[in-house]
């Protein structure tokens, strides 16, 4: 499996789908990850810095116990990382 991030050179502004509870479209990419703390650690070794506008915390969906965070891409668009934690 491949995934291709692009980058437009001139975007538009995009927009913030966090204040915006009407919003359609695009909304986040979301990666299941083995350990969310060593990931997140991994990523700011790498790149120095992360806007986190969701530090990790506990989250149930379905019958699952996540550890879940949020990160900003350089587009300002979010990233969910989701670690699972237990299954009920």
């Amino acid at each position: 499996m491949n995934l291709e991030l692009l980058q437009v050179p001139e975007p538009a502004p995009p927009p913030d789908p966090f204040s915006d509870e009407h919003f359609v479209g695009y909304y986040h990419l979301s990666f299941l990850v083995e350990n969310l703390q060593d990931t997140l650690q991994q990523l700011l070794n790498y790149l120095g810095t992360l806007q986190m506008p969701l530090p990790p915390r506990s989250q149930t969906i379905g019958d699952h116990q996540y550890l879940v965070a949020f990160l900003r891409d350089p587009d300002n668009l979010p990233i969910e990382l989701l670690q699972i934690s237990s299954t009920q």
